[in-house]
Order: C-alpha cells, then structure tokens, then sequence
C-alpha cells in the first residue's frame, strides 16, 4: 500500500500523520518538540513516522512521499530555517 506522511513542525509540538493516496488520514501522532538542534529535531520525526507507520501495520517502503511544514524564513537553496522567531 503507497501513502504519503505529513509532518508539522512547530517550535511546542510535532505532529506527524499518515494518508493513503486519497487524502484519508490512516494514523496520526503528536508530541511536544524535544530536541534544540536539529539533528535532535530530525531524530524526533523520524522516530515519530516510525511509530505512525507501526500503528497501521507498515513500513517506510510504503511511503510514497513525506512533506514538512515549518515557519519561516526558509533559505531553500542551503535547505535551513533561517533565525525563526520561535523555533
């Protein structure tokens, strides 16, 4: 089964939530944000769409797609956040 993962990523909470291709979401998780760096922070979603994908009996070879979304400013050429006012 091919689905797509979306992942909120907030400077208080993560959110993380797994669809199929039509849009319904399947499983959904959400946690406050642990880590201060972003390694941690990236550490922190992984395990999250590990979990997510668990509960729905899956795994990251099902996953089609994952999106994020963050506040801003975003440097999209060097792929950073750059000095966000609350993250």
């Amino acid at each position: 089964m091919s689905i797509v993962v979306g992942v909120d990523l907030g400077a208080t909470n993560l959110r993380v939530a797994a669809a199929d291709l039509n849009g319904k979401i399947l499983s959904k998780k959400a946690e406050k944000t642990f880590g201060r760096t972003g390694f941690e922070i990236v550490e922190q979603i992984i395990r999250m769409i590990d979990e997510t994908l668990h509960l729905i009996r899956l795994r990251r070879g099902d996953v089609r797609s994952i999106g994020i979304g963050s506040i801003g400013p975003l440097d999209l050429k060097r792929g950073l956040i750059v000095n966000p006012s609350n993250l």
